[in-house]
């Protein structure tokens, strides 16, 4: 089992990361780079991305479903993982940059990744 890096779980907030149930899609703006949420916590995120993400660059994340989702987030730390079968990817810890504005947003998607898979 891999450790989380979602912003602030390692920093003695108490909060512990929710897997997500649902791996949502999304992409990273304005460069366009497809990622996949890993776990979320009111602060931050972690996402999956196939390259590795400069500490302190904020970002938009788009997150698809119905609706989209929006949230903005400056980059804690990209920690490259190798698969067993060679496929290298990194896991990305965000830090939420607006959550005043976004909490809406923000509490959507953690109530979509959370929510059970229905299927």
């Amino acid at each position: 089992m891999r450790e989380s890096i979602t912003a602030g779980a390692d920093r003695g907030s108490g909060e512990r990361p929710l897997t997500a149930a649902q791996k949502i899609a999304g992409k990273i703006l304005p460069i366009g780079l497809p990622t996949l949420l890993h776990d979320i916590i009111p602060n931050g995120l972690a996402v999956r991305t196939s390259v590795c993400l400069t500490s302190g660059v904020t970002y938009q994340f788009l997150f698809s479903g119905e609706p989209q989702l929006t949230v903005t987030g400056r980059v804690l730390q990209s920690m490259r993982i190798s698969d067993q079968d060679g496929t290298v990817w990194y896991l990305t810890g965000v830090e939420f940059g607006n959550r005043e504005q976004e909490r809406d947003s923000i509490g959507s998607l953690i109530q979509r990744a959370t929510k059970a898979d229905a299927s």
